[in-house]
């Protein structure tokens, strides 16, 4: 579901993902590029690359353009027989020239030329976009000898060159044009309203750009951004329920209403077919939405994956009681009031101090709309021991003798000290994970999230003793 079909990043084949480009480690707007990869929208060259640092050309980014005013969709332009530019004659992009230069969207370069294989500028590729958003270019005067300041000035207002740092003047690399691509997706589309006033015998018009309430997105394309807070999904849960299934996740909405008075109330909290990680319960994310036609939010098309908001996380290790959390936390200017606790992405627990001090436990704070409180306080806690037994039937049995005990909780035998899991074949499981490589006698991690028990060999070191100081 390609919000725009980008001709000059779809080279080939390309790679699927972000993950699979060669040279992802060089991409420095990473999580523009990703979510444009994401929608469809970019593509990596053949040879498994994504070229960060390559330029746009000026005819590439008319077709762009074109497609963008065209709702996502190639224009049949058909065949150019009087060419505006004489350097444009036979050009793959010539009717998109003509087209741009219809709409004043482009211009040459004042001797007749329109050099469709040079590089485009940051400041040309905004005065198209802004375009695309509806602004008109000669009464926003982005025509003319101060074109490009008049661009700048827009496209700085409407946040096209946020995050970036760049020469505006210079050629747009794909990188900072996917960060520029990402922003317009987010910016407000325009329409003008017009005011006449009377002069005399005469009377002049003022047309005055005024927002629509919709982005790019969901003017050209019919598809929205919704952020919201993850509290579900088929790992765990910070809600208290029961984990979902797999590609499912349960989604607090915040930026949309949810009382009826709202266009887009069909989005708010609810599943969506999504996948998230365990580490994004508790967390604010995005994701690109197209509507269904019925209320459910299962009905929407997810666009691309889940991304990370704005989290502010304070994570704190073992070594302190319970009552020390709130001030360990105030000295991270982290509050706590209010806040939600939660064991192991599972159940709600009240944080003993026994607990707390106990060698595997970490306490992870979330705030994840930015007020300096913690919605969610997390309780991880995972035992370290030896595997004593176990067996590979259908209702098999793991037994791992701990040497850190989590009283009370889960499976836990604590007079035994001994945390035992039904599971059903271990090569093969739905309820343990991880334990294909382990063998009787190997010392192992164990926590149980969501109902499953998740289990990894530890690692053993081996050396030489040449020192040791007594106690």
């Amino acid at each position: 579901a390609s919000v725009m079909v980008v001709s000059m990043m779809v080279i080939g084949a390309g790679a699927a993902n972000f993950d699979d480009f060669s040279d992802k480690d060089e991409i420095v707007n990473k999580e523009a590029v990703s979510v444009l990869v994401e929608l469809g929208v970019l593509a990596g060259k053949d040879d498994g690359s994504y070229d960060p640092t390559g330029i746009i050309t000026r005819g590439e980014m008319a077709k762009i353009i074109c497609v963008v005013l065209n709702k996502g969709q190639d224009p049949n332009l058909g065949t150019v027989n009087s060419n505006t530019y004489t350097d444009t004659v036979g050009h793959w992009a010539a009717p998109y020239i003509e087209y741009c230069t219809n709409l004043n969207i482009v211009a040459g370069k004042g001797d007749g030329t329109f050099a469709p294989n040079d590089t485009v500028t940051a400041s040309e590729a905004s005065k198209m976009l802004l375009v695309a958003l509806g602004y008109n270019a000669q009464y926003e005067s982005m025509i003319g000898a101060n074109w490009a300041v008049a661009t700048n000035v827009l496209a700085n207002k409407n946040g096209l060159y946020d995050g970036l740092t760049l020469d505006v003047s210079a050629g747009l690399t794909r990188d900072n044009a996917a960060q520029m691509m990402y922003n317009a997706l987010d910016a407000k589309v325009v329409a003008y309203d017009y005011s006449v006033i009377p002069s005399g015998d005469s009377v002049s018009a003022i047309a005055t750009a005024k927002e629509t309430g919709k982005t790019l997105l969901e003017d050209k394309f019919g598809a929205v951004k919704v952020t919201g807070v993850v509290v579900r999904n088929e790992f765990g849960s910070v809600d208290g329920t029961s984990p979902l299934d797999e590609g499912v996740t349960y989604i607090n909405v915040t930026n949309y209403a949810k009382d009826g008075s709202d266009e887009q109330d069909k989005l708010s909290d609810g599943k969506y077919y999504v996948t998230t990680d365990l580490d994004l319960l508790g967390k604010s994310v995005s994701i690109y939405v197209k509507p269904g036609n019925s209320s459910l939010t299962t009905s929407a098309t997810v666009l691309g994956s889940a991304m990370e908001g704005e989290n502010t996380v304070v994570t704190l290790t073992s070594g302190s009681t319970s009552k020390d959390i709130t001030a360990r936390l105030k000295s991270e200017d982290m509050k706590v009031a209010g806040a939600t606790y939660v064991t192991n992405y599972t159940e709600f627990d009240e944080f003993s101090a026994s607990n707390y001090t106990v060698n595997g436990v970490e306490i992870v704070a979330i705030d994840n709309d930015d007020d300096g409180t913690a919605e969610y306080i997390l309780q991880n806690f995972e035992v370290f021991g030896k595997v004593t037994s176990y067996n590979t039937k259908d209702d098999g049995t793991i037994t791992v003798s701990a040497s850190n005990v989590v009283s009370g909780y889960g499976f836990w035998d604590s007079d035994a000290k001994t945390y035992t899991k039904s599971a059903v074949k271990m090569d093969d499981s739905a309820d343990v994970v991880g334990f294909e490589d382990v063998e009787k006698d190997n010392y192992v991690f164990a926590q149980e999230i969501g109902g499953k028990l998740y289990v990894q060999k530890a690692e053993s070191v081996t050396g030489e003793l040449t020192a040791y100081k007594a106690d």
